[in-house]
């Protein structure tokens, strides 16, 4: 690199990368604009299919283990944080959220389920949870009758109907 400085160099392809070359958030998101091109992204959102195998395959190993914990979305969204990610979109969404988090996600499903009061959750059925990829999530803290009281405590839920969604698929 140092004899041939005008060429573009992608230190990542070499055996052996600089030493502290992944620390530093330019070369990050030098490997990252690389590999959205590689796999033939077109939008941030495309970025949510990315997986493990994904970044291992392309010389990103060392990147996702060592610096994000094996976390595809962990470094996506570090390295482009100025995009509004939906942590539970991603292949592989992380083990918990916050509780920032699950109010981001349960106003997205307002949005996109066109929910106007919070009665309008009565409808929403197991299947419209699992098309927008947040059923699992919703199911680890306990499912709608943990998760609508928790975070809406201020309304008088209908903990029959609640439960008796929780037991439905559709």
């Amino acid at each position: 690199m140092t004899v041939y400085p005008e060429a573009d160099w992608l230190p990542w392809l070499f055996d052996v990368i600089p030493k502290g070359f992944w620390e530093q958030k330019v070369n990050q998101k030098a490997f990252l604009d690389w590999l959205e091109k590689k796999l033939g992204y077109k939008s941030k959102e495309d970025w949510y299919q990315v997986t493990s195998k994904d970044f291992l395959a392309n010389h990103g190993g060392g990147l996702l283990m060592h610096y994000f914990n094996g976390s595809p979305s962990a470094l996506v969204m570090a390295v482009y944080s100025d995009y509004e990610w939906h942590p539970w979109l991603f292949t592989k969404t992380p083990e918990s959220f916050s509780g920032e988090e699950m109010k981001r996600m349960l106003k997205y499903l307002e949005n996109s389920l066109k929910l106007r009061t919070l009665d309008d959750w009565y409808r929403v059925t197991s299947a419209q949870l699992a098309e927008r990829k947040v059923f699992y999530q919703i199911q680890k803290e306990g499912g709608l009758e943990t998760v609508l009281p928790k975070y809406y405590p201020e309304h008088k839920w209908d903990m029959s109907i609640l439960k008796d969604k929780g037991k439905r698929t559709s």
